[in-house]
């Protein structure tokens, strides 16, 4: 057996084992999300039939901010996961919600893809932190946490916020859910506020008055929700 095809076995076995754990977990809890954030969220969304966004869905589950309301609540949406093996069971775990692979990126990102370095929850774009050794300390931290056993590089392609939600067909957005350790700014570059600007935006996020000076003069923050989740709102009318 080729090493190459002996890997394929054993990440197909990985995957298998991973959606045995997910639906374990899925069928003992319906509000997974970390710090509460979705139940703490539903004074704000107590509605039934919204449309959600969640940027760094992962595989649809675990840490999810938005698999409350689509499973309880009734809502549907766009899950966008930038890694392609996440992406793939993401789109077991979440079959009525629509599903892309890529990076989400500024308006004027030069490249058709994104190289990322894989680190399950917290994988992040290669070269974003401008230093190689940033970089191995944050992978290394996943792997002492057991996020993953091992990272690599993989190459995505790169989209905007914007051609991701024409693709989708939804014209109006409740709530958008951001976390993409760090790519924040660059994905809210990507957007068409005045065609798609969500109703609530979660960002999880280190620079919050960054994100505010990028959002419309119609946004307000309106609670912070951890030390690093902030949540904006547009303001009526």
């Amino acid at each position: 057996m080729s090493p190459a095809y002996s890997e394929k076995l054993k990440r197909k076995a990985e995957r298998l084992q991973r959606l045995r754990t997910l639906r374990d977990q899925m069928r003992r809890c319906s509000a997974p999300a970390l710090n509460a954030l979705d139940a703490r969220m539903e004074k704000y969304l107590d509605f039934d039939g919204g449309v959600f966004i969640e940027a760094g869905a992962n595989d649809g589950y675990t840490q999810s901010n938005t698999y409350y309301y689509e499973t309880v609540r009734g809502w549907n949406g766009i899950l966008v996961e930038a890694v392609p093996e996440t992406a793939e069971i993401c789109r077991l775990v979440r079959p009525g919600a629509k599903v892309y692979n890529c990076a989400l990126v500024a308006n004027d990102y030069p490249n058709p893809t994104v190289t990322m370095k894989y680190a399950n929850l917290t994988s992040i774009v290669k070269g974003l932190c401008n230093d190689d050794k940033r970089e191995d300390r944050h992978v290394r931290l996943a792997i002492e946490r057991g996020y993953i056993a091992r990272t690599y590089d993989v190459e995505t392609p790169a989209r905007t916020l914007t051609s991701v939600i024409e693709e989708s067909g939804f014209g109006h957005i409740d709530f958008f859910s951001l976390d993409v350790e760090h790519f924040e700014l660059s994905v809210l570059a990507g957007l068409d506020f005045d065609r798609f600007g969500p109703t609530f935006l979660l960002v999880e996020t280190r620079q919050p008055d960054e994100v505010a000076r990028m959002l419309p003069g119609a946004y307000r923050m309106v609670e912070r929700m951890t030390e690093m989740d902030f949540l904006f709102s547009r303001k009526p009318g």
